[in-house]
């Protein structure tokens, strides 16, 4: 009995050791596994008896990678240019128009005195039953309510003598015939004055108001200069020397004058008139003068 119990216990004994061996074997197997997935690389999707060995050589990995305390990656911090000399823009020039050599702004350099109509500092406006005043966005808006009435002028503050005057002027969408606009000026006040202007048809007038009567003194005259016609911009312009006028459409020349009324320093400002169109409204975008010697 004794014999068989210690042949038993022996059986066991080596029964033990076998499964011990595999058990190493086993063991051993899967690092050599292990360690060929780790040098070749996960293998493809679908292949099989790889999700066994990828989830044994992740969890080994992760173990591992845990054991060596790997460091969390850190981003870079995100660059932020810093311009060097070519980077840099450019100042950027401000727009200087070119005139004609023929042109009176031409040589003229700054004016003494500009209006762009940021405010309406300068002018009192109104609004009668004839027409309306109005500063709009960097305009001058001059409406004449009805056709057929007399021309209507409004005058600013400052007083000059001798000078180069001119304005900026746009048409509106309905402009023809007779419907008119430009400067009033060599005014003693808004009773007195000489007007300079273009008709919608082309053409240009110089007439003059005394509080009595209206003289023309060049009757309307057509010239190419003058862009006619419903949404159209024209630069009026008076060159004004002593007892000398010299009358100017975009910087040519169209006539001249003598005239010694109302020599003196004078106030200026703009006139406007209807013969077609109601609510005709003319924008005057700019309004500059330059003293002359």
């Amino acid at each position: 009995m004794d014999n068989l119990d210690n042949l038993e216990n022996a059986e066991q004994r080596n029964r033990n050791l076998g499964l011990t061996i595999f058990g190493a074997i086993a063991v051993l197997v899967v690092l050599v596994l292990i360690c060929a997935l780790s040098l070749s690389g996960a293998p493809e999707a679908g292949a099989e008896g790889t999700v066994t060995a990828e989830a044994i050589a992740t969890q080994v990995a992760l173990t591992v990678e845990a054991a060596r305390g790997t460091p969390t990656a850190t981003l870079p911090p995100t660059q932020t240019a810093t311009p060097g000399p070519s980077d840099t823009p450019a100042p950027v020039a401000t727009a200087t128009a070119t005139f004609a050599p023929e042109d009176p702004r031409t040589g003229l350099g700054e004016p003494h005195w500009r209006d762009g109509f940021i405010n309406a500092d300068n002018w009192t406006l109104y609004d009668n039953d004839q027409s309306r005043t109005e500063v709009l966005s960097g305009a001058f808006a001059y409406t004449m309510k009805q056709p057929q009435e007399p021309s209507n002028w409004t005058i600013t503050r400052p007083e000059i003598q001798n000078f180069y005057l001119e304005t900026t002027a746009t048409t509106p969408g309905e402009c023809s015939g007779k419907d008119r606009y430009g400067l009033f000026f060599r005014a003693p006040d808004e009773n007195h004055g000489f007007l300079f202007g273009f008709s919608c048809d082309g053409m240009f007038r110089l007439a003059k108001w005394d509080s009595e009567n209206f003289e023309v003194l060049i009757d309307w005259t057509p010239h190419d200069a003058i862009r006619a016609g419903a949404n159209q911009t024209n630069r009026v312009g008076v060159w004004l020397e002593g007892d000398h006028f010299r009358l100017y459409a975009n910087g040519i020349l169209l006539a001249e004058f003598d005239d010694a009324q109302f020599n003196g320093s004078n106030q200026f400002g703009f006139h406007i008139g209807s013969e077609n169109t109601a609510e005709f409204t003319v924008l005057f975008d700019e309004l500059v003068y330059w003293e002359l010697e």
